[in-house]
């Protein structure tokens, strides 16, 4: 009889420790640092739906808003550049990095003397034909994806986005002034002036080329740190664009695993309390107060144990935990894709959840694997206990 009532003086010990120990690195685990009594207005399962699931998934949609832009970005950029490039051929040179960047004057390149008439007239019209079109559409598709750059800020707080809405807004009337002059150069130069009026209005179309690459100034911290913005190339704009398509992926995988990881460690929690009470509506009520600090973990428990219950929620309760193990298991694996996204969108946010992700993983290897373990010695004790029944 001694032997049983020491079992079961072990087992309430083990669970006051386990509870205690799931009150202290929860909120660091899964409330991303807050202090208990700041929740105390605040049911877990609505912080989970209305914050931690809300989070999570504002975050992912802030991130792909950025990528579905930044895409049409990248396409917008191509097809104008190629634009650009025929046209500056048409003029007799290739030099065509140099000229955008400023490298070199677009007169110092141009000889009046080397251009053919005839090539030039040809050149021009078959780029216009080849990607006029294209541009005017590439266009029309970023100008709308920009317009969800604002709440990309909001979801992400991230300085590239909010640079980029600057751009946009320069860039889209350079866009819409290169067109009216190619269209007024097509009509009224190219096919009824003489060489040289037409030699100077293809010129002026290239110097807002020129004036539209400039703008990117602004953002070129982002896209190629440590250099300057006339060492920009259209490939790393592209490079990066593919980048953060792949980033995007990872950080839903990694939004995934943490979503799951709040879930299934809650439930390790909830459950054990749920078939030690026989009622979910005490045992949530219980796990709040607890949370408000406005009971203590002897409060926690019934007075009497039922053991048979208590082994089925056990074994549930690692379950879950083994569920919590593999999710941060793979955070460890993809924390250092927060870090690298957080550095190319100039993300606070995402900046916050790499440093969360990181103390999760912390206390995880601390703390969690203490409460697995508990856990584990609770299942002992109850097998022992069996045993000696039969």
């Amino acid at each position: 009889m001694k032997g049983l009532e020491s079992r079961l003086q072990s087992l309430r010990s083990y669970l006051k420790k386990y509870f205690k120990l799931m009150g202290e690195t929860a909120l660091k685990l899964y409330f991303r640092g807050e202090k208990l009594e700041e929740l105390s207005k605040i049911r877990a399962d609505e912080y989970f739906s209305d914050y931690v699931l809300k989070y999570m998934v504002q975050l992912k949609e802030g991130i792909s808003l950025f990528v579905s832009f930044f895409s049409d970005y990248v396409k917008a950029a191509t097809v104008w550049f190629e634009l650009f490039c025929g046209l500056v051929r048409a003029l007799g040179t290739e030099d065509f990095l140099r000229i955008l960047s400023k490298q070199v004057e677009l007169d110092d390149v141009v000889n009046m003397s080397k251009i053919d008439e005839g090539y030039l007239k040809f050149q021009v019209k078959s780029s216009l034909e080849l990607y006029l079109q294209e541009a005017r559409f590439a266009l029309l598709s970023t100008y709308k994806k920009a317009l969800g750059l604002p709440k990309v800020v909001y979801y992400t707080r991230s300085e590239f986005a909010e640079k980029l809405i600057k751009v946009m807004e320069e860039q889209n009337e350079d866009w819409l002034k290169i067109l009216s002059e190619i269209y007024s150069f097509y009509e009224n130069i190219l096919l009824k002036e003489n060489m040289v009026n037409i030699v100077e209005g293809l010129k002026k179309i290239i110097r807002y080329f020129i004036e539209m690459a400039q703008r990117l100034q602004i953002v070129q911290e982002f896209i190629i740190p440590n250099k300057s913005w006339r060492e920009l190339l259209l490939e790393d704009i592209q490079k990066l664009g593919r980048r953060i398509e792949e980033i995007e992926e990872e950080i839903a995988l990694v939004a995934d695993y943490r979503i799951k990881l709040f879930e299934h460690g809650f439930n390790a929690s909830i459950f054990l309390l749920r078939v030690l009470w026989g009622n979910e509506k005490v045992a949530n009520a219980k796990i709040e107060a607890f949370a408000r600090a406005t009971t203590s973990t002897e409060e926690l428990l019934p007075t009497e144990l039922n053991l048979e219950d208590l082994a089925f929620g056990v074994m549930v309760a690692l379950e879950e935990f083994n569920i919590v193990d593999q999710a941060v298991q793979a955070l460890k694996e993809k924390i250092s894709i927060i870090e690298e996204a957080a550095q190319i969108l100039g993300s606070q946010e995402l900046q916050n959840f790499y440093e969360s992700t990181a103390e999760t993983i912390r206390r995880y290897n601390s703390s969690g694997v203490e409460l697995y373990e508990t856990l584990l010695d609770i299942q002992d004790l109850l097998v022992k206990n069996s045993r000696d029944k039969k």
